[in-house]
């Protein structure tokens, strides 16, 4: 923490402002500074000072310690060194117009060190996902557009000009200042996991820890003990804003959250305000969005939602990767090609148990384009090192793929595309496929990309009613982002939520950031 000084209030009588000396002075401070720009603002200012009062000096100081709400270490800035100078100018009448603009260029040269750290990232993303493949964060404008929102006394105007432009970078940001400004979780010792789990109507101690670790102490009296409606709504919202189904159940995933402490979620939205800075101002807010660890797909049109839905991605062993592409045709009635790591492993085990195997799947085996009776072929003779086949899955209302898959080029064979199995989306975690997506309401997507944004009449059913695959081409390719953000926004409220980091990323982030 940065040792708060007193602020020395300037004697009654002041002498004129003396604008020239203290431009003299700061061309002598100028004379080593090697940031051109920097430098540049000031000459077209013709070298007067930027901050000319002691109101906006004091809000340029505000601004600077406000930096831990960006999850920035306010340490890394010489806020110590700006309250000494500033005092002196208050105390020290014989040396004022040098320490007022070595004041000036310290509060400017800290302004301009916050923002860039506030606007581009300390990381490089490439060193968590090998398949990045986004565009850089934008240069920011010269820097005589910010010196001028201080000059003219806006600095409540600095973030909005450094800040990347997300939404969602606002939000965390918003929730981090209020993570440090109520912090009572602290004041409640550890919850302990009584062995069982508490539903609506219970009547027990364990209900009175829950009730004054999510109501407070002002909800201690004689009916504490009793899961009451009250409870069940509040541990519903909690349960939702950690990215847990909002059932009312409080069992070991609702304690684990129970127990978190404001240091823990200081790092979570530090991490992720880090992470937003690797995106560029579209990423999150055009196109296709979808989520890893909230496993959420979002689709934004010139900055309307058309659809959103749950999605299934990646196991851990076969994580969905992170990347840009634009969704260009649909396939309905999809054939599903299936992927060789599944053949020489999964498809490969029940063909040696199972001559029947394929059939009982709808599937069936090629060679060099040509299909093969597999009862011609003895299966125990090939391993994953010598299979020679493609297995493919036919249209069915079985296949894998579902009713319609969603092409985008990209290296990894990634895609969207509907399941038969619906009943995976009611899980609080789904990383169940094997890189690809699945899409929750699949065949609505479709309906909303080809009659809400393409402008199509063709009924989809027809498509469907053919039987065998079919391919839609859109006259307009859609943006496609895969992101990674442990914490994200629910859909429904708006409100910012704490997702499950289904692929261990945040703590080798966290040590990063915290030993870069």
């Amino acid at each position: 923490m940065v040792q708060e000084i007193p602020v020395h209030q300037k004697p009654k009588t002041q002498p004129v402002f003396p604008i020239k000396e203290i431009s003299h002075q700061l061309q002598n401070v100028l004379s080593t500074c090697k940031d051109t720009t920097l430098v540049n603002a000031y000459q077209q200012n013709t070298y007067h000072p930027f901050w000319t009062s002691d109101s906006v000096i004091l809000q340029g100081i505000e601004w600077i310690k406000a930096v831990k709400y960006h999850g920035l270490n306010i340490n890394e800035f010489n806020l110590a060194e700006i309250l000494e100078v500033f005092n002196s100018t208050n105390t020290d009448s014989a040396n004022y117009t040098a320490q007022y603009a070595k004041l000036d260029y310290l509060l400017t040269s800290t302004v301009k060190k916050c923002g860039y750290r506030i606007r581009y990232p300390s990381l490089n993303p490439r060193d968590f996902h090998h398949s990045w493949n986004f565009d850089t964060t934008a240069d920011l404008p010269h820097d005589s557009v910010w010196t001028k929102l201080i000059k003219n006394k806006k600095t409540e105007h600095l973030n909005d000009f450094f800040e990347p432009k997300h939404k969602l970078y606002s939000k965390l940001k918003a929730e981090l200042e209020k993570v440090y400004l109520n912090q009572t979780h602290d004041e409640i010792g550890q919850l302990q996991h009584p062995g069982f789990n508490l539903h609506f109507g219970d009547s027990n101690i364990h209900v009175a820890r829950v009730k004054h670790k999510l109501l407070g102490p002002s909800s201690v009296n004689s009916d504490s003990l009793v899961y009451d409606r009250n409870l069940l709504e509040a541990v519903k919202t909690f349960q939702r804003k950690h990215g847990l189904v909002s059932d009312g159940i409080v069992g070991r995933q609702t304690y684990h959250f129970l127990n978190w402490k404001t240091e823990e979620y200081v790092d979570l939205l530090k991490i992720n305000l880090e992470r937003l800075r690797w995106y560029p101002d579209s990423a999150l807010n055009n196109g296709f969005v979808i989520n890893i660890p909230s496993q959420t797909l979002k689709v934004n049109i010139k900055d309307s939602c058309f659809f959103k839905s749950k999605v299934i991605v990646g196991k851990y062993k076969h994580k969905t990767p992170v990347f840009q592409s634009d969704v260009n045709y649909i396939v309905y009635n999809p054939c599903w090609t299936i992927p060789k790591s599944i053949a020489v492993t999964t498809i490969l085990s029940g063909l040696r148990r199972d001559s029947n195997y394929l059939q009982k799947r709808h599937m069936f085996i090629c060679k060099n384009g040509h299909e093969i009776n597999p009862d011609s072929i003895d299966f125990n003779t090939y391993s994953k090192y010598n299979f020679p086949f493609q297995v493919f899955q036919r249209t069915c209302s079985q296949n894998a793929l579902g009713k319609v898959k969603f092409m985008f080029d990209n290296k990894y064979n990634i895609y969207m595309h509907d399941t038969p199995q619906k009943s995976l989306f009611n899980k609080d975690i789904r990383n169940f496929s094997h890189g690809c997506i699945r899409v929750e309401h699949a065949l609505e997507l479709s309906k909303t990309l080809l009659y809400k944004v393409e402008q199509h009449n063709t009924p989809i059913q027809k498509y469907l009613s053919k039987g065998y695959p079919v391919k839609v081409y859109l006259e307009n390719t859609i943006p496609i982002n895969l992101v990674y953000l442990s914490c994200w926004e629910d859909y429904n409220t708006g409100e910012v939520v704490f997702c499950k980091d289904i692929y261990l990323n945040d703590a080798e982030l966290l040590h990063k950031l915290n030993h870069k």
